[in-house]
Formats: structure tokens, C-alpha cells, sequence
């Protein structure tokens, strides 16, 4: 059974995309961003930026699916069996900009990430900071 947690990651602030036009969305390069994963520590920091090599030409889209493939192989959730789908990208029309909002899915086949990964304080925040960190890439 999946359960679904809405995280909003508002591309148009982070990739530059302001176009009203999905084709334009679709054709949209990464560029010359820097992007990590973040991995959890025990210990502080409590998280490890670690440097992800990708094509400058990479399409925004490669690059979110990316970022999840990254996310499902941190051994954090890989070891219950957690992981993250994106189902969707939906855009957020204001007068001035459009902004693309990716829908992502946490998929936990155990039903033991509400009260393992989101209850309590230091649990519930390495799992945000965690999930936060690689999909909006803080820098």
C-alpha cells in the first residue's frame, strides 16, 4: 500500500523555468548547477553532502528522476523498504510566472515509516532534512 505525502518542490525558484509552454519545460537543461545527495549520519553534521556528476545538457526531468533514484538508494529508507516515486509535475499559474510543483509519492510496502521516519523529534527531523535536502538542493 502507498502512502502519499505531498512535497512541493517549486522548480521555477530553483531551475530557472518560467515558461508557460510544458514543451519548453521538457526541452529545459540543468546547466551549470551543482547538485548533491545528502546523505543521514548518525553523528553531527547529521548529514553528508556528497557531489553528483551530471551533464550540464541533462534535461530537468532526468534530473528530478535522478534525484529520486538517489533518495530510494540512501540505506536510510532502503533498508524497510521505503522509496519515492514522482507522479506527477503540476504548474501553478500567477499572472507573471508559472511554477512547476512535483507531486512525489513515499512508497512504504512495510506501513512503518509514519511512526519509524516521522514520529518524534530526532527521527521525524533527519527524515525531513534527509528528504528536503535532495529533492530541493539547499545550497
Amino acid at each position: 500500500m502507498k502512502y502519499s505525502i505531498l512535497f512541493i518542490l517549486i522548480l521555477g525558484c530553483f531551475f530557472s523555468i518560467y515558461s508557460q509552454d510544458s514543451k519548453t519545460f521538457e526541452a529545459k537543461t540543468i546547466g551549470d548547477a551543482n547538485l548533491y545527495k545528502f546523505e543521514p549520519l548518525s553523528l553531527p553534521p547529521f548529514i553528508k553532502p556528497q557531489r553528483m556528476n551530471i551533464d550540464p545538457e541533462t534535461k530537468i526531468k532526468t534530473v528530478i528522476d535522478t534525484l529520486i533514484f538517489e533518495l530510494n538508494n540512501l540505506e536510510y529508507f532502503k533498508k524497510d523498504n521505503i522509496s519515492f516515486e514522482l507522479t506527477r509535475i503540476e504548474n501553478i499559474v500567477f499572472p507573471n510566472k508559472t511554477f512547476r510543483i512535483g507531486i512525489i509519492n513515499i512508497i512504504d510496502q512495510n506501513k512503518i515509516a509514519l511512526g519509524t521516519y516521522f514520529q518524534g523529534s530526532s527521527g521525524g527531523a533527519m527524515t525531513s532534512v534527509t528528504i528536503t535536502s535532495n529533492l530541493f538542493q539547499p545550497q
